[in-house]
């Protein structure tokens, strides 16, 4: 685990709820490190190299797939036993919302067969069709394989096209880094945004790059909803504005909360601007409700 100052100092500048980790190398005796990165703040689920032979003594094989979550969301997380010890699997359930699957895999390397690429490939589509019957699944990591996109264009070999041809009958897409991808049905990009790969850092050891992005789930549209309502039927009380010297701190707050709000990537649909739109209006409103003092309606007060 030599990334790990590279994950801290990714942890210091982002808050992150999931992280998908890939080829941690971790025999099962030594998966309580993973624990100990943040043991604070985040819990990890996931399969170690050995995750089928704890009892051998040497082990050298690559591999291990582990999803460290945050303690807010670690009461409503539950781990999925997942045949594989190429994937690990959690279970999101929040009250009232669709159930969240979230899959971090390690598929075979180029090293490996073709053959044994294609199984757990297949295996990995067959998961994904059964859970999602289930609810919304997100499959994040390393699948060895590389996929073309807009920002990035090659020769497709066999296991592209393999890839590929899976992703189509699935009906996928999402954000990739060349062999590392975040595959969602179409119909679920619309919730994710913010999408970017980190600025290059002395820390990271790895030829990979990571990538970050905010999925929004529909509580948080109810909660962009019910923000609106109630910053609009609360007046900002200007006079408590202006001498408790608060407009500094809605400043400050606007600053902070637009700060994350990144353009959509060109060439943006309607849905994306309105998307974009929505979000820095409620980071707006959030400011606002959280710094500055509002009129509060006495109804027993005449209003002359």
């Amino acid at each position: 685990m030599s990334a790990v100052p590279y994950l801290l100092e990714f942890f210091n500048g982002n808050k992150i709820d999931v992280i998908c980790l890939s080829e941690h190398w971790l025999r099962k005796s030594q998966f309580h490190f993973l624990n100990s990165i943040d043991k604070q703040n985040y819990s990890a689920f996931g399969k170690c190299t050995d995750e089928h032979c704890p009892e051998k003594y040497s082990y050298s094989a690559r591999g291990g797939v582990a999803i460290l979550v945050s303690k807010t969301l670690s009461p409503y997380v539950t781990e999925v036993v997942i045949d594989s010890n190429r994937i690990c699997d959690i279970e999101l359930k929040l009250t009232n919302l669709p159930n969240i699957f979230f899959l971090s895999i390690y598929l075979p390397a180029t090293t490996q067969s073709n053959e044994a690429f294609v199984n757990e490939l297949e295996y990995l589509m067959d998961t994904h069709k059964s859970y999602s019957n289930h609810g919304t699944v997100y499959i994040l990591d390393d699948f060895n394989c590389k996929n073309g996109g807009p920002r990035y264009s090659f020769t497709q070999d066999r296991r592209s096209q393999l890839l590929e041809n899976l992703l189509i009958d699935n009906n996928k897409d999402g954000p990739k880094t060349g062999i590392d991808h975040i595959v969602a049905n179409n119909e679920n990009t619309r919730d994710i945004y913010n999408v970017f790969v980190p600025d290059e850092s002395i820390f990271n050891v790895s030829d990979h790059k990571p990538i970050a992005c905010t999925i929004l789930i529909e509580q948080c549209h109810a909660d962009s909803d019910n923000l609106y309502k109630s910053v609009m039927s609360d007046k900002v009380a200007w006079t408590k504005t202006l001498e408790k010297n608060s407009v500094n701190g809605y400043s400050f707050a606007v600053t902070q909360f637009v700060w994350s709000v990144q353009m959509p990537s060109l060439p943006a649909t309607k849905e994306d601007i309105e998307f974009y739109y929505k979000t820095i209006i409620y980071a707006v409103q959030k400011a606002d409700k959280e710094t500055l003092p509002h009129k509060q309606f006495v109804k027993h007060i005449k209003p002359y």
